[in-house]
């Protein structure tokens, strides 16, 4: 491992515990997800699952940082359930509430001329991902459409963030 992002992952866990951050699996309750039931459930590494139950001992001790860096990737992704689960709706809201979204900066200058507005006005999600991995997975959003708000029905889910 890269020593600068040992660094980071050293100092990140142990804010977690300063911060006393619940377990791994007390937010995958919280987010309405199954929590794993074992180590080897969670990372489907069972050389790792050993190690991570000598240091841990228990499923549900598993601290939340490495938890959601652990967990195996579903088919074809690159983040497991949790962090897509967790992470997702946040960053895009906090893309959207952003205030380079605005019109004001909606400009070539903001994006340091011709060139660089140009990159952002021909960016796509799949461009963003595929230039960022190893490999290009599928990559999809899906937008609700413009009524929705006329056909909102208490019984069914939201697909709104």
């Amino acid at each position: 491992m890269n020593p600068i992002v040992a660094k980071v992952a050293v100092s990140t866990i142990k804010e977690s515990r300063h911060l006393r951050i619940q377990p791994f699996n007390q937010y995958r309750r919280r987010f309405n997800l199954r929590p794993f039931t074992s180590f080897t459930e969670l990372t489907g590494d069972e050389e790792m699952a050993r190690e991570l139950e000598e240091m841990y001992g228990d499923i549900d001790a598993l601290e939340f940082y490495p938890g959601l860096l652990l967990e195996k990737t579903r088919s074809g992704a690159i983040f497991g359930e949790s962090m897509v689960e967790m992470g997702a709706p946040f960053s895009l809201k906090g893309l959207l509430g952003n205030p380079i979204c605005s019109p004001e900066y909606w400009k070539p200058s903001t994006f340091g001329g011709k060139t660089g507005f140009d990159i952002v006005n021909t960016a796509s999600l799949e461009k963003l991902v595929c230039l960022n991995c190893k490999r290009c997975p599928y990559v999809a959003f899906h937008v609700p459409p413009p009524d929705l708000d006329h056909q909102k029905d208490a019984r069914k889910p939201s697909s709104e963030l």
